[in-house]
Protein backbone atom coordinates (compact mmCIF):
# COMPACT_ATOMS: atom_id res chain seq x y z
CA UNK A 1 0.00 0.00 0.00
CA UNK A 2 2.72 2.29 0.85
CA UNK A 3 4.49 1.92 -2.10
CA UNK A 4 1.22 2.38 -4.20
CA UNK A 5 0.79 5.90 -2.16
CA UNK A 6 4.69 6.51 -3.29
CA UNK A 7 3.42 5.86 -6.95
CA UNK A 8 1.94 9.14 -6.89
CA UNK A 9 4.92 11.29 -7.61
CA UNK A 10 5.35 9.20 -11.43
CA UNK A 11 2.92 11.79 -13.23
CA UNK A 12 4.73 14.77 -11.42
CA UNK A 13 8.43 13.37 -12.02
CA UNK A 14 7.35 12.47 -15.32
CA UNK A 15 6.11 16.22 -16.78
CA UNK A 16 9.17 17.89 -14.60
CA UNK A 17 11.34 15.78 -16.88
CA UNK A 18 9.49 16.42 -20.08
CA UNK A 19 8.92 20.35 -19.07
CA UNK A 20 12.77 20.51 -18.30
CA UNK A 21 13.98 18.90 -22.21
CA UNK A 22 15.03 21.32 -24.70
CA UNK A 23 12.73 20.28 -28.37
CA UNK A 24 15.23 19.04 -30.35
CA UNK A 25 17.19 17.06 -27.60
CA UNK A 26 14.22 14.83 -26.03
CA UNK A 27 15.41 11.98 -27.63
CA UNK A 28 18.85 12.66 -25.88
CA UNK A 29 17.38 13.50 -22.52
CA UNK A 30 15.63 11.22 -21.56
CA UNK A 31 18.18 8.43 -22.56
CA UNK A 32 20.44 9.97 -19.93
CA UNK A 33 17.77 10.13 -17.50
CA UNK A 34 16.70 6.79 -17.76
CA UNK A 35 21.36 6.83 -18.04
CA UNK A 36 21.19 7.56 -14.21
CA UNK A 37 19.74 3.58 -13.70
CA UNK A 38 23.11 2.65 -14.73
CA UNK A 39 24.03 1.19 -11.63
CA UNK A 40 21.61 -1.80 -11.65
CA UNK A 41 23.27 -3.34 -14.20
CA UNK A 42 25.21 -5.12 -10.72
CA UNK A 43 22.20 -5.41 -9.55
CA UNK A 44 21.69 -9.32 -10.87
CA UNK A 45 25.09 -10.17 -9.98
CA UNK A 46 24.71 -8.72 -5.77
CA UNK A 47 21.42 -10.62 -5.85
CA UNK A 48 22.84 -13.76 -6.95
CA UNK A 49 25.66 -13.03 -4.48
CA UNK A 50 23.14 -12.34 -1.62
CA UNK A 51 20.97 -15.61 -2.68
CA UNK A 52 23.76 -17.91 -2.57
CA UNK A 53 25.74 -16.90 0.52
CA UNK A 54 22.67 -15.76 2.85
CA UNK A 55 19.85 -17.79 0.94
CA UNK A 56 16.59 -16.34 -0.14
CA UNK A 57 15.22 -15.21 3.39
CA UNK A 58 18.09 -13.40 4.57
CA UNK A 59 19.12 -12.45 1.24
CA UNK A 60 16.21 -10.90 0.42
CA UNK A 61 16.00 -8.95 3.49
CA UNK A 62 19.20 -7.77 3.34
CA UNK A 63 18.39 -6.27 -0.64
CA UNK A 64 15.34 -4.47 0.82
CA UNK A 65 17.16 -2.99 3.61
CA UNK A 66 20.02 -1.66 0.56
CA UNK A 67 17.15 -0.17 -1.35
CA UNK A 68 15.14 0.98 1.36
CA UNK A 69 18.31 3.64 2.46
CA UNK A 70 19.12 4.10 -1.33
CA UNK A 71 14.96 5.22 -1.67
CA UNK A 72 15.52 7.57 1.44
CA UNK A 73 18.80 9.06 0.10
CA UNK A 74 16.84 9.79 -3.30
CA UNK A 75 13.98 11.66 -1.25
CA UNK A 76 16.22 14.27 0.47
CA UNK A 77 17.77 14.91 -2.95
CA UNK A 78 14.73 15.56 -4.59
CA UNK A 79 13.93 18.33 -1.95
CA UNK A 80 16.32 20.45 -4.46
CA UNK A 81 14.16 20.28 -7.55
CA UNK A 82 12.49 23.46 -8.73
CA UNK A 83 9.17 23.81 -10.08
CA UNK A 84 8.34 24.48 -13.97
CA UNK A 85 4.75 25.37 -13.49
CA UNK A 86 3.11 28.27 -11.99
CA UNK A 87 2.03 27.05 -8.28
CA UNK A 88 -1.39 26.46 -6.83
CA UNK A 89 -2.26 27.87 -3.06
CA UNK A 90 -4.13 24.63 -2.16
CA UNK A 91 -5.01 23.26 1.21
CA UNK A 92 -2.95 20.36 2.44
CA UNK A 93 -5.32 17.54 4.43
CA UNK A 94 -6.94 14.26 3.82
CA UNK A 95 -10.32 15.81 3.57
CA UNK A 96 -9.78 18.52 1.08
CA UNK A 97 -7.80 15.45 -0.96
CA UNK A 98 -11.00 13.72 -0.89
CA UNK A 99 -12.70 16.14 -1.98
CA UNK A 100 -10.51 17.15 -4.81
CA UNK A 101 -10.15 13.90 -6.20
CA UNK A 102 -13.16 13.55 -8.51
CA UNK A 103 -12.35 17.14 -9.83
CA UNK A 104 -9.12 15.69 -10.88
CA UNK A 105 -10.29 12.69 -12.07
CA UNK A 106 -12.52 14.19 -14.51
CA UNK A 107 -10.03 16.93 -15.43
CA UNK A 108 -7.85 13.93 -16.43
CA UNK A 109 -10.55 12.40 -18.42
CA UNK A 110 -11.30 15.57 -20.11
CA UNK A 111 -7.51 16.33 -20.84
CA UNK A 112 -7.93 14.29 -24.38
CA UNK A 113 -9.44 17.32 -25.70
CA UNK A 114 -6.78 19.79 -25.46
CA UNK A 115 -4.25 17.03 -27.47
CA UNK A 116 -3.80 15.86 -30.66
CA UNK A 117 -5.69 12.81 -31.88
CA UNK A 118 -2.12 11.04 -32.22
CA UNK A 119 -1.75 11.21 -28.99
CA UNK A 120 -4.71 8.59 -28.64
CA UNK A 121 -3.66 6.50 -30.68
CA UNK A 122 -0.48 6.58 -28.82
CA UNK A 123 -2.27 5.81 -25.68
CA UNK A 124 -4.57 3.06 -27.29
CA UNK A 125 -1.87 1.14 -29.15
CA UNK A 126 0.33 1.26 -26.23
CA UNK A 127 -1.68 0.71 -23.43
CA UNK A 128 -3.04 -2.60 -24.35
CA UNK A 129 1.11 -4.05 -24.84
CA UNK A 130 1.78 -2.58 -21.49
CA UNK A 131 -1.05 -4.74 -20.06
CA UNK A 132 0.17 -8.11 -21.54
CA UNK A 133 4.21 -7.04 -20.86
CA UNK A 134 2.79 -6.62 -17.03
CA UNK A 135 0.84 -10.26 -16.95
CA UNK A 136 4.25 -11.75 -18.20
CA UNK A 137 6.82 -10.17 -15.94
CA UNK A 138 6.35 -12.43 -12.92
CA UNK A 139 6.77 -15.55 -15.02
CA UNK A 140 9.60 -15.32 -17.48
CA UNK A 141 11.66 -16.26 -14.45
CA UNK A 142 9.21 -19.06 -13.33
CA UNK A 143 8.98 -20.64 -16.86
CA UNK A 144 12.72 -20.19 -17.49
CA UNK A 145 13.49 -22.45 -14.78
CA UNK A 146 10.83 -25.06 -15.10
CA UNK A 147 11.05 -25.59 -18.43
CA UNK A 148 13.89 -24.06 -20.33
CA UNK A 149 16.16 -25.79 -17.04
CA UNK A 150 17.72 -21.96 -16.52
CA UNK A 151 19.55 -22.02 -13.02
CA UNK A 152 19.73 -19.19 -10.34
CA UNK A 153 23.00 -18.50 -11.58
CA UNK A 154 22.28 -18.72 -15.49
CA UNK A 155 19.29 -16.42 -14.69
CA UNK A 156 21.50 -13.80 -13.36
CA UNK A 157 23.79 -13.24 -16.06
CA UNK A 158 20.99 -12.75 -18.45
CA UNK A 159 19.89 -10.31 -16.71
CA UNK A 160 23.36 -8.44 -16.17
CA UNK A 161 23.78 -8.69 -20.14
CA UNK A 162 20.31 -7.52 -20.75
CA UNK A 163 21.26 -4.07 -18.53
CA UNK A 164 24.87 -3.59 -20.20
CA UNK A 165 23.39 -3.85 -23.21
CA UNK A 166 20.02 -1.36 -22.40
CA UNK A 167 22.42 0.61 -21.18
CA UNK A 168 24.87 1.34 -23.85
CA UNK A 169 22.08 1.25 -26.31
CA UNK A 170 20.64 4.63 -24.63
CA UNK A 171 23.06 7.43 -25.49
CA UNK A 172 22.54 5.99 -29.72
CA UNK A 173 19.18 5.45 -29.08
CA UNK A 174 18.84 8.57 -28.05
CA UNK A 175 20.52 10.57 -30.23
CA UNK A 176 18.79 8.12 -33.52
CA UNK A 177 14.79 9.34 -31.85
CA UNK A 178 16.12 13.14 -32.52
CA UNK A 179 17.74 12.77 -35.53
CA UNK A 180 15.14 10.43 -37.61
CA UNK A 181 12.41 11.21 -35.00
CA UNK A 182 10.30 8.96 -32.71
CA UNK A 183 7.75 6.62 -34.83
CA UNK A 184 10.52 4.68 -36.58
CA UNK A 185 12.12 3.79 -33.46
CA UNK A 186 9.07 3.12 -32.20
CA UNK A 187 8.02 0.18 -34.76
CA UNK A 188 11.89 -1.19 -34.49
CA UNK A 189 11.05 -1.32 -30.73
CA UNK A 190 8.19 -3.69 -31.34
CA UNK A 191 9.68 -5.72 -33.83
CA UNK A 192 12.61 -6.23 -31.89
CA UNK A 193 10.25 -7.41 -28.91
CA UNK A 194 8.79 -9.58 -31.07
CA UNK A 195 12.02 -11.45 -32.36
CA UNK A 196 13.06 -11.48 -28.24
CA UNK A 197 10.00 -13.11 -27.29
CA UNK A 198 10.23 -15.92 -29.71
CA UNK A 199 13.79 -16.98 -29.25
CA UNK A 200 12.96 -16.93 -25.32
CA UNK A 201 9.56 -19.09 -26.25
CA UNK A 202 12.48 -21.28 -28.45
CA UNK A 203 14.55 -22.01 -25.12
CA UNK A 204 17.75 -22.75 -26.62
CA UNK A 205 20.95 -21.47 -24.82
CA UNK A 206 22.47 -19.31 -27.05
CA UNK A 207 18.72 -18.02 -27.72
CA UNK A 208 18.20 -16.81 -24.38
CA UNK A 209 21.40 -14.45 -24.51
CA UNK A 210 20.06 -13.41 -27.89
CA UNK A 211 16.38 -12.93 -26.10
CA UNK A 212 18.34 -10.58 -23.51
CA UNK A 213 19.85 -8.77 -26.35
CA UNK A 214 17.16 -7.89 -28.42
CA UNK A 215 14.32 -7.18 -24.89
CA UNK A 216 17.26 -4.46 -23.95
CA UNK A 217 17.13 -2.60 -27.50
CA UNK A 218 13.21 -3.24 -27.71
CA UNK A 219 13.38 -1.21 -24.46
CA UNK A 220 16.01 0.95 -25.01
CA UNK A 221 13.68 1.72 -28.52
CA UNK A 222 10.59 1.87 -26.34
CA UNK A 223 11.28 4.43 -23.53
CA UNK A 224 13.05 7.07 -25.12
CA UNK A 225 10.49 7.57 -28.23
CA UNK A 226 7.78 7.03 -26.59
CA UNK A 227 8.35 9.61 -24.19
CA UNK A 228 9.64 12.11 -26.48
CA UNK A 229 6.40 12.01 -28.47
CA UNK A 230 4.32 12.00 -25.81
CA UNK A 231 6.16 15.22 -25.05
CA UNK A 232 5.71 16.58 -28.28
CA UNK A 233 2.48 16.17 -28.58
CA UNK A 234 1.11 17.29 -25.10
CA UNK A 235 0.84 21.27 -24.39
CA UNK A 236 2.90 21.64 -21.28
CA UNK A 237 0.01 22.78 -19.10
CA UNK A 238 -1.49 19.37 -19.82
CA UNK A 239 1.27 17.08 -19.25
CA UNK A 240 0.73 16.26 -15.57
CA UNK A 241 -3.22 15.52 -16.13
CA UNK A 242 -2.08 13.31 -19.38
CA UNK A 243 0.81 10.91 -17.29
CA UNK A 244 -1.66 10.78 -14.29
CA UNK A 245 -4.51 9.49 -16.31
CA UNK A 246 -1.83 6.83 -18.23
CA UNK A 247 -0.78 6.11 -14.77
CA UNK A 248 -4.00 5.88 -13.56
CA UNK A 249 -4.89 3.49 -16.54
CA UNK A 250 -1.41 1.40 -16.64
CA UNK A 251 -2.30 0.90 -12.22
CA UNK A 252 -5.47 -0.39 -13.17
CA UNK A 253 -4.87 -2.53 -16.11
CA UNK A 254 -1.75 -4.04 -14.30
CA UNK A 255 -3.36 -5.20 -11.66
CA UNK A 256 -6.09 -7.05 -13.67
CA UNK A 257 -2.96 -8.01 -15.48
CA UNK A 258 -0.62 -9.72 -12.97
CA UNK A 259 -3.89 -11.95 -12.00
CA UNK A 260 -4.96 -12.84 -15.47
CA UNK A 261 -1.65 -13.55 -16.05
CA UNK A 262 -1.05 -16.36 -12.80
CA UNK A 263 -4.64 -17.91 -14.34
CA UNK A 264 -3.46 -18.24 -17.88
CA UNK A 265 -0.08 -19.93 -16.61
CA UNK A 266 -1.65 -22.16 -13.84
CA UNK A 267 -4.72 -23.08 -15.40
CA UNK A 268 -4.45 -22.77 -19.51
CA UNK A 269 -0.55 -23.31 -20.22
CA UNK A 270 2.74 -21.83 -19.15
CA UNK A 271 3.21 -20.78 -22.51
CA UNK A 272 0.04 -18.65 -23.11
CA UNK A 273 0.99 -15.59 -21.79
CA UNK A 274 3.89 -14.98 -23.76
CA UNK A 275 2.34 -16.45 -26.91
CA UNK A 276 -0.44 -13.15 -26.27
CA UNK A 277 2.63 -11.08 -25.86
CA UNK A 278 3.85 -12.38 -28.74
CA UNK A 279 0.84 -11.49 -31.09
CA UNK A 280 0.60 -8.25 -29.13
CA UNK A 281 3.84 -6.96 -30.09
CA UNK A 282 3.35 -7.80 -33.51
CA UNK A 283 0.12 -6.05 -33.73
CA UNK A 284 1.70 -3.08 -32.02
CA UNK A 285 4.55 -2.91 -34.71
CA UNK A 286 1.03 -2.65 -37.25
CA UNK A 287 -0.99 -0.10 -36.03
CA UNK A 288 1.96 2.17 -35.15
CA UNK A 289 3.34 2.42 -38.85
CA UNK A 290 -0.46 3.03 -39.93
CA UNK A 291 -1.40 5.16 -37.20
CA UNK A 292 1.12 7.49 -35.69
CA UNK A 293 2.00 10.24 -37.34
CA UNK A 294 5.13 12.66 -36.67
CA UNK A 295 3.85 15.88 -35.40
CA UNK A 296 4.63 18.54 -37.15
CA UNK A 297 5.33 21.07 -34.54
CA UNK A 298 6.37 20.19 -31.65
CA UNK A 299 5.01 21.58 -28.16
CA UNK A 300 7.34 23.45 -25.95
Amino acid sequence: MLIGVAALSHPAMSALVADSLPQDKRGLGYSLSILAGVTSILSPVIAGTLYLKYGVVVGMRTAYLIVSICWLASGVILLKLEETLKLEIAEASLTKFWKEYPKAFKECMTVWRFVPKTMLYLFLIFTPLMFFVRMCMPYYVLYANRFLNVDELQWAILQTIYSITFYCLLIPVGKLVDTFGRKKPLILSSVLGTIGIALFLHGHPSGLYLFSVFSAACNALAFTAYSSMQTDLTPKEYRGKLMGFSNFFDCILGCIALLLGGILYEAVSPIAPFFLLLVTMTSTAITTAIFIVEPQKKEA
